[in-house]
C-alpha cells in the first residue's frame, strides 16, 4: 500500500537559489515525490555543471546520490530513508470494538391483567402514548424484542506494527560538490525500477513503512428485549395526578383497585460487538519506495 507526498526540503543557501539553479540546468519540477515517515527532502536534478561523468548518462528518473557512512561530506544533504520493511513481534493486533448504530423499540406492547396476570392481553400499547384500558387487579406489559441492526468495527494498529533499517542518503545540494570524488558512487530513482546498465542494486527504500495489517473482524451481537417500565393510572387520559404506580416491563404487579389507563415507556438494549479474532497477519512494505543503484 504505497501512497505518494511531495518530498521536498529547501535547496540550502550554499547550493543553487532559483535562479542559480536555472543557470545550473536544474528543472523547475525537478523533484522526486515520496511519502510518509516525516522525512521532507527535496531531491534536486542534476545540475548541467555537476561532475557526475563517474555515473555515465543516466536514465531519466535517476539522478545521482551517495550513501553516507553516520554523516554525509559537505555540500551534501543527509536524508535518513528506511529499508527492508517486516513485521516485528505482534506487529498486527486489534484494537478494542466499538459500535456504531442503535437498536429501536417501536414495536407495539401486548398489556394483561386478570388474576396474577394470566389472562390473554386486552390491548396493545404504542410505546410513548397513553391507552385507556378499564382493567383491574393485576398489570403486566409485556416484553418485546428490539428491532434494528448496528454496525461494529475495530482499529488493526494496536500491535508493535513494523520495522525497518535506516540507510543514509546524501543528495548533492551544490551544483560545484566533487561528486565522482567520494566513496560511493550512486543514483536513486522514484519507485521499484530497474537499474540502468553498467549499475549494481543496492536497496528499496522509503520514507515510512506500512505494516500492511489486514482488517479486524468484529461480530454484532444480536438485538435483545426492550427494558422500560408501564405507569398505570386510575382514570382515562394517563393524568399523572391520577398515578396508580409505576412497573418494570414483563413483571406482574398487583393494582388494589380499577385502573383506566396505562402509558409504556420502553429502553432499547445496550448494543455489543465482539472481535472474532484479536490477531492478524500483515504485509509490511515502504511508503515513498525508491530504487538506489550503485557502481
Amino acid at each position: 500500500m504505497t501512497t505518494m507526498r511531495r518530498v521536498l526540503f529547501a535547496v540550502s543557501a550554499l547550493g543553487c537559489a532559483l535562479a542559480f539553479a536555472m543557470a545550473c540546468g536544474l528543472a523547475e519540477n525537478g523533484l522526486l515525490d515520496a511519502d510518509g515517515g516525516g522525512v521532507d527532502v527535496q531531491v534536486p536534478e542534476t545540475c548541467a555543471s555537476l561532475d557526475a561523468s563517474c555515473l555515465g548518462a543516466l536514465p531519466s528518473g535517476f539522478q545521482p546520490v551517495a550513501i553516507g557512512s553516520g554523516a554525509c561530506s559537505s555540500g551534501f544533504n543527509g536524508i535518513t530513508l528506511r529499508t527492508n520493511p517486516h513485521l516485528g513481534a505482534g506487529g498486527c493486533a486489534c484494537g478494542a470494538c466499538t459500535t456504531s448504530g442503535t437498536f429501536a423499540c417501536d414495536a407495539g406492547v401486548p398489556i394483561s391483567g386478570g388474576d396474577n396476570c394470566g389472562d390473554d392481553p386486552f390491548a396493545t400499547a404504542t410505546p410513548g402514548a397513553c391507552i385507556n384500558v378499564n382493567a383491574t387487579q393485576h398489570l403486566k406489559a409485556h416484553a418485546v424484542q428490539a428491532t434494528g441492526s448496528i454496525a461494529c468495527s475495530a482499529p488493526n494498529d494496536a500491535g508493535s506494527g513494523a520495522t525497518s533499517d535506516p540507510v543514509l542518503v546524501c543528495v548533492p545540494t551544490s551544483c560545484t560538490v566533487d561528486f565522482c570524488g567520494g566513496s560511493s558512487r550512486c543514483a536513486m530513482a522514484e519507485g521499484e525500477v530497474p537499474c540502468p546498465n553498467g549499475f549494481s542494486f543496492f536497496a528499496h527504500a522509503g520514507t515510512g513503512v506500512d505494516p500492511g495489517c489486514a482488517p479486524c473482524a468484529c461480530e454484532a451481537g444480536a438485538p435483545g428485549a426492550c427494558g422500560g417500565e408501564v405507569t398505570a393510572y386510575f382514570n382515562d387520559g394517563c393524568n399523572a395526578s391520577d398515578d396508580a404506580g409505576v412497573f418494570a416491563v414483563d413483571s406482574c404487579n398487583y393494582i388494589s383497585a380499577q385502573y383506566q389507563s396505562v402509558v409504556v415507556s420502553l429502553t432499547p438494549p445496550d448494543a455489543s460487538c465482539s472481535l472474532t479474532s484479536s490477531t492478524l497477519s500483515g504485509d509490511a512494505s515502504l511508503i515513498g519506495e525508491m530504487t538506489i543503484c550503485c557502481r
